[in-house]
Parts: C-alpha cells; structure tokens; sequence
C-alpha cells in the first residue's frame, strides 16, 4: 500500500521496487494539530479545515510516513470528529460514511483500499458533513470566532502578539482572522489588541509605582518609544501625564 500510494497516477502500468521506496517509521500528530483542527470545527469555516488537514497530511507524507501510519492518521482524526460530535449531543450515524472509505461500526474501520490521497480527501469530506450537520450558520461561525479571538487576547495581550500568531492558533488563515474580527467588530484586529494592552497599562499607572518602560514591558510593548506613540494614539496622552492626572484627581477627591 505504501508503494501504491507513491505510485504515479499518470501511468497506466509501472513497476515499483521495494528497496527504493522510502518509508519512515514515525508519524507526527501532535497536541497542537489537534487543537488546531478543534478550532476549525468550533468556528465552522470548512477553507480553514481543509488548510489544516492538508498541513497534516502533507507533512506526514514529506517524512514518508508508511501508509500505515497515514492509516493511524486518518483514525486519530477521525476519532477526534467523533468525539468532537458527541460533546454537542451529536450521533456519528447521522452521517454517511461508507462511500469515504470510513465505517460508521464501533471498530472504526478504514477501506484500506484507497491511498493517501483519498483518506486525506476523505477526512475533509467527514468533517465537512459535520460542520453542515450541526447547521451552524456563518454569522453564528463568525461570531464563535471572534468570540474565541477575544478570549485569546485577553489572556495572552502581555506576549508578543501578531495577527499570524493568532491566526495560527484558531487554525484559520491571518486574511480570515483579520476580516472576521473587523466584521463583526468595526474595529481592526490590532487595534483591539493596542486596546487591551492600554487599558492594561492604565491600570497598572493608576495602581503601581512601576516606571513606564517596565509598565510597556508587562503589556506586551518591550519598545519603550513604541509604548509611548501607542498609548497617545489611543488616550491621546502620554502615560506620564495619565499618570499625574490620575493623582491629582484622587488629591482633589481626598481634599
């Protein structure tokens, strides 16, 4: 099967022998792929899927994982629909699997006849059908998204943020993680990012002794000069005079 995979389609008859195959012994299918495709399916949008599930696929297939072990890639994700399905109350039988080479019986079978191609072109084809089976519509896709990005910044704003970044950890690419966010906000992505981080940083003028380079640096801005231009673009102030009139208020307040 591994030397039927690598044959070339073109060709009516060829002759493959064994000892120029190349075949490796491993798989790479990690944590980080898994969550990858969990956001793709939470989000629904069926480009980023498949995006994904092609990476995966295809990086297996460049080390020349033998195709049992793009078997074993194949189970593991499609183990992974399953499960992704019964968490929303969802039954597997509901969706047709027998002309995917996949079997819907509890071994969780695969037709071994088909190559790498297909079992990849067949993983896309389940998780599309679970996408359409749970009826998510767009705008309510989008919004889980979007729902997801905020979370995301909210809880990693004092790190090194980019849009590619984020991107990479929804599982979607950074022209659809842009273009989402700035649909359903009317705000873009990096703005909202520059936002956090500000309102951040104000907390931290108001409530700590902590210099301004040090405040930029807990926020996510290390650049002392690039803290600076953010933080008037945003309050239109610099932080040392936030800061000062924030203290004179509590002055006048105490008096």
């Amino acid at each position: 099967m591994t030397a039927i995979s690598k044959r070339d389609k073109e060709k009516n008859f060829q002759i493959i022998y064994a000892e120029h195959i190349s075949m490796s012994d491993k798989l790479v299918y990690t944590f980080y792929d898994e969550r990858k495709v969990l956001n793709c399916l939470k989000s629904g949008d069926i480009a980023s899927i498949d995006s994904v599930i092609d990476e995966i696929f295809d990086r297996n297939i460049q080390i020349d994982a033998s195709y049992d072990h793009i078997v074993r890639l194949a189970r593991e994700l499609y183990k992974l629909g399953i499960r992704f399905m019964a968490e929303r109350g969802q039954n597997i039988r509901n969706i047709g699997l027998a002309s995917m080479g996949l079997d819907n019986d509890e071994k969780q079978q695969f037709n071994v006849t088909v190559d790498n191609h297909e079992l990849k072109e067949n993983i896309k084809k389940f998780y599309h059908q679970i996408i359409e089976l749970l009826g998510v519509q767009n705008n309510s896709r989008q919004g889980n998204l979007v729902s997801m990005i905020t979370q995301y910044i909210e809880e990693n704003y004092m790190k090194d943020l980019g849009l590619e970044q984020i991107a990479d950890e929804m599982g979607v690419t950074p022209k659809y993680v842009s273009r989402v966010f700035r649909n359903n906000t009317g705000v873009l992505l990096t703005d909202y990012i520059n936002e956090i981080r500000i309102n951040k940083a104000k907390e931290l003028l108001r409530d700590t002794n902590l210099r301004i380079q040090d405040i930029g640096a807990k926020v996510g801005i290390e650049n002392r000069t690039t803290f600076l231009r953010v933080f008037k673009k945003v309050e239109g102030i610099s932080p040392t005079t936030y800061r000062h009139k924030f203290k004179e208020r509590q002055t006048i307040n105490l008096v």
